[in-house]
């Protein structure tokens, strides 16, 4: 039993990714920031705020179905592309020629691997430097922290069929409507799942157990880099995480809620604020359509709470110092 579930924790896993993460990437490639870490969190919004809606909007038509849904992304895509300019170089016939030239040499086998890897070596480098890495300090080890809190979440998942909630059973109940064309009562925390559904090939249950703790890892990793935005100390993210993590597990047993997942794009707001307004509001919008202001207290709150008391400690830290340094004078 326990092989099988890791073959689905797999397949579903395949399906997040893609969905959260391929996709949001050609999103993010299609409006290029000076800023790589907003413009990526930004993408990340902009695309799963498109998901909700689109899902919804089948849904309600029983058209969420995987040709539905999936041309609806590749129209989102080309619209972008169009936007950005990337389909006007369709119209000029050099550079159609220098493609077509590269797929003849790839077909004749002249392009040699060394070749190929050289460029790809080259477009590594170039990202590198784009890439700031101070911008959220140890990048890596939030990163890690985060595959830390899936794989720790995971643990109920894969040990008991069974789900904690009743809140659990009645949006799998809605996302295996919502997946086979019927009929179902709205659910916004549920429509990010449908293409999932497509993609791993498993059934809204599986799906459901499994996205819990893939999502409690994103929110994870959202609390880390706020915190560091706000306090510019990577260790207050890790922390701020950790208390994340801990609190889900205490309250959801490893089966993150639509608050949970909702807590994701409010705090992504915060991070968005600086760079782009209506980038916020938009992100509190996708967070307040999964789930009210109510679901959102505790999620949003420690981080909150956390930022304010080392940002107050600080200033009263230099109050108290300039103080001691009058007294002496």
């Amino acid at each position: 039993m326990i092989s099988a579930d890791v073959v689905n924790l797999f397949r579903v896993s395949v399906g997040f990714l893609v969905v959260f993460g391929a996709l949001p990437c050609l999103v993010a490639l299609n409006s290029r920031r000076e800023d790589v870490l907003v413009g990526h969190c930004a993408a990340f919004m902009r695309t799963t705020l498109f998901t909700e809606i689109v899902t919804l909007v089948l849904g309600s038509m029983r058209l969420c179905l995987p040709g539905s849904v999936g041309a609806a992304y590749v129209l989102f895509l080309l619209a972008l592309m169009f936007r950005s300019g990337t389909l006007r170089n369709l119209g000029n016939s050099h550079w159609l020629r220098a493609q077509l030239h590269k797929l003849i040499l790839l077909a004749d086998g002249r392009a040699s691997l060394g070749q190929h890897l050289q460029s790809l070596r080259i477009r590594c480098v170039s990202w590198r430097r784009r890439f700031d890495r101070t911008a959220v300090a140890p990048f890596g080890s939030i990163c890690w922290f985060a595959v830390f809190v899936a794989l720790a979440a995971c643990f109920y998942p894969l040990h008991n069929v069974r789900f904690l909630h009743g809140e659990s059973y009645s949006r799998t109940l809605a996302l295996q409507k919502l997946s086979l064309g019927e009929s179902s009562p709205q659910d916004s925390s549920v429509a990010l799942l449908a293409p999932v559904v497509f993609l791993s090939g498993c059934e809204g249950a599986t799906v459901v157990r499994f996205a819990g703790p893939l999502f409690a890892a994103l929110l994870a990793l959202t609390a880390s880099v706020v915190l560091f935005q706000l306090t510019g100390s990577s260790a207050i993210g890790m922390a701020g995480a950790g208390l994340i993590a801990g609190f889900g597990a205490f309250a959801d047993g490893g089966q993150l809620q639509a608050d949970g997942i909702a807590s994701i794009f409010v705090l992504l707001s915060i991070l968005l604020w600086r760079a782009s307004r209506l980038d916020a509001v938009w992100s509190i919008a996708a967070g307040l359509l999964i789930d009210p202001i109510p679901g959102l207290i505790w999620y949003v709150g420690i981080p909150l709470v956390i930022a304010l008391l080392v940002l107050s400690w600080r200033s009263l830290s230099r109050y108290l110092a300039l103080w001691y340094a009058l007294q002496r004078c």
